[in-house]
């Protein structure tokens, strides 16, 4: 147990018997109690490394174990066949094929002939290596999903193969926010805090332009006020500080907007109180809400949809035209803080769910956005491969109808549309 690990492995895929002078410490008693003895305590001792909540390796240790149990199972066979049995092909196929299940990596065959040297025990090894992992994907997660099911963090599952007839248009989602290549600077008063990462922008076709991160916008948006504040009076200042400042906590906390004021401190709810006040709304637009984004966009595409209303603050305000002028601006999407992302990946209708799954667990996509002829129909993210239609569906648990069983996992949450 005190040996390197490196050594063991080297005797264990070493072509001469374990009984040799130079490795005579595993004959002693035997070397069948030897090996049986290392691989069970070597085994209590993995699951406790990977149990505690400190760094620990995996792959090694398996590749280790397995070729422990492959050196055993070879040498009983020796012993009852005799020459014909060669014990460092049963250890090679046991370290590939208990790796192979552990992490669910068949990769392992090639590190292990870059290991050994030797091509020659190619197909048993290959062999060892397919059987392990179906019948490991047959009875459970490898050791990754697993630890990360153990800890509750979200991670994107197998999906079932009786659920791959599913397509995009069936997870997607229809009502969504985004803008136009005209908006003005007051649309952008609806979106600071939007719990979508990123905002696709259409063209005056109804086409998908390109789609930005909104941390960019509430930069521009700040940035903006600032170049513009000195218009104001002192008093329109002192109020709309109060919302760029609330907007700039927002952009240093990316994982829960949301909730900023929701859990707050005394401080932060001096600040909503002074944003949805009525003082505050004399100077700051309200957003409409869409009721069906996919409908909006095509109104606005063929030219139906009424122009919106632009920001008009009371009479009486002395600021009233540069209130005006201010939140009537179009948005430059030119500026150099804006960082537009000009090809969002975009998917058909029609799209496999198992092609989505690989674009997020391969390429670690934030959004995908659909499209169908062109103009754009609704966005797919993490959450909605979590959580499907089911109403649309008659589904009443996802997780028995589209995930692997024997999962928790965290619901989309987002604005509920009346």
């Amino acid at each position: 147990m005190r040996m390197p690990e490196k050594t063991i492995l080297q005797e264990m895929f070493s072509q001469t018997p374990l009984n040799e002078q130079d490795r005579s410490h595993w004959d002693r008693p035997s070397i069948l109690i030897n090996l049986a003895c290392f691989f069970f305590l070597k085994f209590i001792l993995i699951i406790l490394a990977v149990s505690l909540p400190i760094p620990s390796g995996v792959f090694t240790p398996s590749l280790l174990l397995g070729a422990v149990f492959g050196r055993f199972f070879g040498y009983i066979l020796r012993l009852i066949f005799g020459e014909i049995i060669h014990e460092t092909t049963y250890a090679l196929v046991g370290a590939t094929a208990m790796t192979a299940s552990v992490t669910r990596t068949l990769s392992v065959a090639i590190i292990v002939f870059e290991i050994n040297g030797e091509l020659s025990y190619m197909i048993p090894v290959l062999i060892g290596v397919i059987i392990s992992y179906a019948i490991s994907n047959a009875l459970g997660n490898s050791i990754f999903d697993t630890l990360l099911d153990l800890k509750d963090l979200p991670y994107l599952p197998t999906i079932r193969t009786e659920c791959f007839k599913l397509k995009a248009e069936d997870i997607m989602k229809v009502n969504f926010d985004y803008l136009r290549i005209d908006s003005k600077i007051s649309d952008l008063n609806g979106l600071i805090s939007a719990q979508q990462r990123m905002i696709p922008v259409i063209n005056k076709e109804g086409c998908l332009a390109f789609s930005i991160d909104i941390q960019y916008l509430r930069k521009y948006l700040i940035n903006y006020y600032q170049m513009n504040q000195h218009c104001f009076s002192y008093s329109v200042r002192d109020t709309l500080n109060i919302y760029f400042n609330y907007i700039r906590s927002i952009n240093r906390d990316k994982n829960d907007d949301f909730e900023f004021i929701q859990n707050s401190t005394e401080e932060s709810n001096v600040i909503k109180k002074n944003i949805f006040g009525t003082k505050t709304n004399d100077y700051i637009p309200v957003q409409i809400k869409r009721k069906n984004t996919h409908l909006h966009i095509r109104e606005y595409a063929e030219g139906e949809e009424q122009e919106s209303e632009e920001y008009d603050p009371e009479a009486s305000d002395p600021d009233e035209s540069i209130l005006q002028s201010f939140w009537n601006a179009p948005i430059d999407w030119e500026d150099q803080i804006i960082k537009v992302d000009s090809a969002p990946f975009i998917v058909l209708p029609d799209t496999k769910i198992e092609k989505i799954v690989f674009l997020y667990s391969i390429l670690n996509v934030i959004k995908i956005f659909v499209v169908k002829d062109g103009h754009l129909i609704g966005t797919i993210t993490k959450k909605e491969l979590l959580k499907e239609h089911y109403d649309r569906h008659n589904m009443n648990d996802l997780q028995n109808n589209l995930l692997e069983p024997g999962h928790q996992y965290p619901t989309a949450v987002g604005k509920k549309e009346d």
